[in-house]
C-alpha cells in the first residue's frame, strides 16, 4: 500500500484535506494487513488506528489488531518521555530561559490532542542562541550530558545558534536535541 493511499484513509475518517478521496479509502478499508503494514513502516499507527471504528468487526481482523498494538507501544513510548520532558521543561521555566517543544510528544498533543499520536525517536527543544549556554547547564544540572564528545569549533557554532546538542539523559534511551 503506498503512504498516499494510507493517507487517504486515514482524512476519510478523520477529516482534512485528502478527504474528498473516500472512495479510494473504502476500498482499501479491507487490507488492514498492509495498512498495518505501511503505517507501522511511516510510524503513523497511532493516527491510522483512528480509522478502525467504522470498520465491522475490528476485534477479529489481525490486520487491526496489529494497528492497534503498534499504536499502544506508540503511546507507552511517548508517555514515557513526558517525565524527564517536563523535568526539564520546569527547570527552564525556573530560569526564565524561553523554549519551544519542536515535534514530537508537544506536536501530537496539539495536532492531534493525543500525547500518542506521534512516534518520535527523540526530543527536540529550542531555545534562542543566546539562553543556549543556560539551557545547556540546566539540563546538565538534570543528568543530560552530551552523546559524543565536542571540539570547541562545532560548540561555539551552536553557541551562535547554529545545529544542536545531541544530549542523553542515563535513566532513558531517548536522546534530546537542544
Amino acid at each position: 500500500m503506498s503512504v498516499a493511499r494510507l493517507a487517504a484513509l486515514i482524512a476519510s475518517e478523520v477529516g482534512g484535506p485528502g478527504a474528498a478521496h473516500r472512495e479510494d479509502a473504502r476500498a482499501v478499508r479491507e487490507d488492514w494487513s498492509a495498512i498495518a503494514a505501511t503505517a507501522a513502516a511511516h510510524r503513523l499507527s497511532a493516527v491510522a488506528v483512528r480509522a478502525i471504528p467504522r470498520t465491522p468487526h475490528p476485534e477479529t481482523n489481525p490486520g487491526i489488531s496489529a494497528l492497534r498494538s503498534d499504536a499502544r507501544g506508540t503511546a507507552a513510548k511517548a508517555l514515557a518521555l513526558i517525565a524527564p520532558l517536563q523535568e526539564l521543561v520546569a527547570a527552564l521555566d525556573a530560569r526564565e530561559i524561553p523554549h519551544l517543544l519542536w515535534k514530537g510528544p508537544g506536536l501530537a498533543v496539539q495536532a492531534w490532542g493525543d500525547l500518542g499520536a506521534r512516534d518520535c525517536s527523540d526530543l527536540d527543544l529550542v531555545v534562542a542562541p543566546g539562553d543556549r549556554r543556560r539551557a545547556r547547564e540546566a539540563a546538565g544540572a538534570l543528568g543530560w550530558s552530551p552523546v559524543a564528545a565536542m571540539s570547541p569549533a562545532p560548540e561555539a557554532a551552536i553557541l551562535r545558534g547554529r545545529g544542536a546538542w545531541e544530549l542523553q539523559h542515563g535513566s532513558h534511551a531517548t536522546p534530546l536535541a537542544l
